[in-house]
C-alpha cells in the first residue's frame, strides 16, 4: 500500500532490474515513491506497482518537462538508475537545476566514472555508485585469506570483522546486525594481529623467521637448476686442472673459457703451443675433451642468446609468459571477470598474496588443475558474467581444493539467494543487491563507505554527520547500538583532532560529529523512521542508608553519565530508600551498576521480559 504524500517523496528514474530492486526496499520505509522510466516497465513482481504514489511516468530523465511531470521540484532524493552512464549524468544536471536540495545517486561505470567523480566533488548532494566497484570491494573480503570475514580502512584506522570468544572489553566489540549472528566482533587490526610476526610467506608481511636451508623444500625446477650449476663448476675446475698440466694455470684458465665459449681452434692452438715437447700433438683424451667441452660451450651460449632474444621479443611485443609459482605457494585462483579479476589481482597482490588470474573456458582449468596439483589452493574466485560457467567451474575445482574459500558472482538478486543455499560454503554475491543496498542507504543522505557479505547479511559501512535536528543527536553510543541494531565503528569529533576507535559506549553525540557505523538496510531503516527500540534491562535500586551531599551528587552525575541525560533530571528521580526501577542498556549496566555500589547503593539487575515492542525515539536532554 503506498505511503501517504505528505511527506518529501522519492523519485526512482529507471526501472530496469536495479530501479526495481531498489524500489523493493524502499517500500519498507513507509514514505511516497515515484517512479519515471523511458518505456513502460516490465514489473518482475506484480505487487510493486502498488508501492508508487502515482503512475509511472513515461519520458526521458534528460528532459526538464519530463522531469517536471514526474515531480522531481518536491522530490526529497533522485535515483538516475539508467544503464547508460552517460544519460544518468546529463539528467543529474537536469535534476539539480530543477531542485537545489535533493539528494541525487547517479549510477555510473567505466569511463564514465571519472566525470562523475568530478560533479560529487563540484556539486552537493550528487553521489556517484559504481556496482562495479561494489563487487571488487564484496569479492576482496571474500577471497582474502584467514579467518576474518572482512577488514576496512575508516579515518586511517583498520578494522577487522571476525567470529569468535569477546575476550577484551576494550579493542573488541559485539556487532550488532540481525538476529542469529551472535559471535561476531570486530576489533582494530592492530591489536587483533599483534602476532603478525607468525605469518606465512604469501600472507600479510611481517617479520619471518630464520629458516635452515633444506633439500627437500626445494622444488623440482629449483634442484634441477642447483644441480646444473654445481656440474658446470666442476666442469670448469676440471679442465682448468688438465689443461694446465706442463704449463701455467692461466693457460689453464684461458683454454678452458675459450672452450666453454664455444670456440675450438684457437684454444687447441693455444694448448698446443703451451705443451713444446709433445711431438705426435695431442692425445686423444685430450682431443675428445676439448670437442665435448666445445659442444657444452655452443648449448650454453645458444641457451643465453635464446632467453636473451626471449625477453627482448616478449617486451616488444607485449608478450609476457606465467611465471612459474613455488613450491608452497598457495595461491588464489580468479577465474574471468576481464577487467574485474586484473582489479583484484592487483588489490591482492598489494597486500602480498599469490594470486594466479585464468580463462573461464574449459581448457584452461584443465591447465591449471594439472600445473597447480601440487599446490594448496586458499580461495577461488568465480568472476564470469556466465552463471552456468561459474557453477561449473566450481564443481570442477572443489574436487581439487574442498577446502578452498569460494566466492561467485551472479547478476541476478534471486538467483543469488537460491545459489547460495543451495551449494553451501559458497559466497554468492549479486552486484544488483549490492548497487541496490548503496543507493537506497545513500539516498538519504548517509556516506556508504563500504558492503560486504557478513554471513547471511549484507553488511554497511556508513558515515553519519550529527546536525542539530538530527534523531541521533543528544542520544548515548549505547542507546544506538542497542535501540536501533547497528555497531559503532568510530568517533570524530569538531574538538578533537583525532579519531576514536570503537569509542566509549556513554558518549553522547553533539552536533558536528561523524559516526561511522556498521548496519543492514533494516538498521538504517529504523534509524530513518526512528524506531528506537527500549532498553532490555531494568535496574532496581535504593539507597541503604542517608548519603551526604557530595555522594548523593557523584550519585546523580553516574546516573546521567550512563543514562545519558542530564545531572537535573537525574536528581529528579528522587533516590531514596523506596525501590526506583530504570531501564538501561546492557553495556552499561554492568558498570554502572559497581559505580552505585560502591557509593552504598543497594541494586538488582534483571532482563525485561518479555521484550517490549518499538517505540519512536524520544530525544534526550543533553
Amino acid at each position: 500500500m503506498a505511503a501517504p504524500a505528505s511527506q518529501p517523496a522519492i523519485l526512482i528514474c529507471g526501472l530496469g532490474k536495479l530501479g526495481q530492486a531498489c524500489l523493493r526496499r524502499l517500500r519498507r520505509f513507509d514514505m511516497p515513491l515515484l517512479a519515471m522510466d523511458r518505456h513502460a516497465p516490465d514489473w518482475r513482481e506484480p505487487d510493486l506497482e502498488q508501492c508508487l504514489s502515482a503512475p509511472v511516468v513515461i519520458g526521458d530523465m534528460r528532459r526538464p518537462h519530463h522531469l517536471g511531470q514526474a515531480g522531481v521540484r518536491d522530490a526529497r532524493a533522485v535515483l538516475l538508475l539508467s544503464s547508460e552512464s552517460t544519460v544518468n549524468l546529463e539528467a543529474a544536471l537536469q535534476v539539480r537545476l530543477l531542485n537545489p536540495t535533493a539528494q541525487i545517486v547517479v549510477r555510473a561505470s567505466g569511463e564514465q566514472r571519472q566525470l562523475g567523480d568530478l560533479l560529487e566533488g563540484r556539486l552537493s548532494g550528487v553521489n556517484v555508485v559504481d556496482p562495479q566497484s561494489l563487487m571488487r570491494w564484496a569479492l576482496l573480503q571474500a577471497l582474502r585469506p584467514g579467518d576474518d570475514a572482512a577488514r576496512f580502512e575508516a579515518d586511517g584506522l583498520a578494522f577487522a570483522l571476525f567470529q569468535g570468544a569477546w575476550e577484551d572489553h576494550r579493542f573488541q566489540r559485539p556487532v550488532q546486525l540481525e538476529h542469529g549472528m551472535d559471535g561476531w566482533l570486530v576489533t582494530p587490526l592492530a591489536f587483533h594481529h599483534r602476532g603478525i610476526d607468525r605469518a606465512d610467506p604469501d600472507g600479510q608481511p611481517g617479520r619471518q623467521p630464520r629458516r635452515r636451508w633444506r633439500w627437500s623444500a626445494l622444488d623440482r625446477r629449483s634442484r634441477n637448476l642447483l644441480l646444473l650449476s654445481l656440474g658446470l663448476v666442476l666442469v670448469i675446475g676440471a679442465g682448468i686442472h688438465q689443461f694446465s698440466l706442463g704449463t701455467s694455470w692461466q693457460h689453464g684458465v684461458f683454454v678452458t673459457l675459450g672452450l666453454l665459449k664455444g670456440e675450438y681452434v684457437d684454444p687447441v692452438n693455444v694448448l698446443s703451443a703451451a705443451r713444446p715437447g709433445s711431438r705426435g700433438g695431442l692425445d686423444g683424451a685430450t682431443i675428445a675433451g676439448t670437442l665435448l667441452l666445445s659442444l657444452l660451450g655452443t648449448l650454453l651460449t645458444s641457451a643465453l642468446v635464446a632467453v636473451i632474444l626471449d625477453q627482448l621479443l616478449s617486451a616488444r611485443f607485449g608478450l609476457k609468459a606465467r611465471p612459474r609459482l613455488p613450491r608452497r605457494a598457495r595461491p588464489i585462483l580468479l577465474i574471468g571477470g576481464d577487467i574485474l579479476s586484473e582489479s583484484l589481482a592487483q588489490e591482492l597482490q598489494r597486500e602480498g598474496h599469490c594470486v594466479w588470474p585464468i580463462d573461464a573456458d574449459g581448457r584452461a582449468l584443465e591447465r591449471v588443475q594439472r600445473s597447480l596439483r601440487d599446490h594448496e589452493v586458499r580461495a577461488i574466485g568465480l568472476l564470469s558474467s556466465d552463471l552456468l560457467a561459474n557453477v561449473q567451474a566450481m564443481l570442477a575445482l572443489q574436487r581439487f581444493w574442498p577446502q578452498a574459500r569460494l566466492a561467485m558472482v551472479a547478476s541476478a538478486e534471486q538467483a543469488a539467494e537460491q545459489l547460495g543455499e543451495l551449494l553451501g560454503g559458497v559466497t554468492v554475491i549479486s552486484s544488483l543487491s549490492l548497487a541496490a543496498d548503496v543507493i537506497v542507504a545513500t539516498a538519504f543522505g548517509e556516506r556508504v563507505e563500504g558492503v560486504w557479505p557478513i554471513g547471511e547479511a549484507m553488511g554497511l559501512l556508513v558515515r553519519y554527520r550529527i546536525n542539530p535536528d538530527d534523531s541521533l543527536c543528544g542520544q548515548s553510543l549505547a542507546r544506538i547500538q542497542n535501540g536501533y541494531g547497528v555497531t559503532t565503528i568510530a568517533l570524530r569529533r569538531p574538538s578533537r583532532g583525532d579519531v576514536l576507535a570503537l569509542p566509549p559506549l556513554d558518549l553522547l553525540l553533539n552536533p558536528g560529529d561523524q559516526l561511522l557505523v556498521l548496519a543492514t538496510l533494516a538498521g538504517l531503516r529504523r534509524i530513518e523512521l526512528g524506531q528506537l527500540a527500549p532498553p532490555s534491562q531494568r535496574l532496581q535500586l535504593r539507597l541503604r542508608r542517608p548519603l551526604t551531599a557530595e555522594a548523593l551528587f557523584e550519585v546523580h552525575r553516574n546516573l546521567a553519565r550512563y543514562l545519558g541525560c542530564t545531572v537535573e533530571a537525574a536528581q529528579a528521580l528522587q533516590i531514596g530508600e523506596r525501590w526506583q526501577e530504570l531501564r538501561i542498556d546492557p553495556e552499561l549496566a554492568t558498570v554502572l551498576s559497581d559505580n552505585l555500589r560502591r557509593l552504598g547503593l543497594e541494586l538488582n539487575l534483571l532482563e525485561l521480559n518479555p521484550p517490549e515492542e518499538t517505540t519512536p525515539a524520544a530525544k534526550l536532554e543533553p
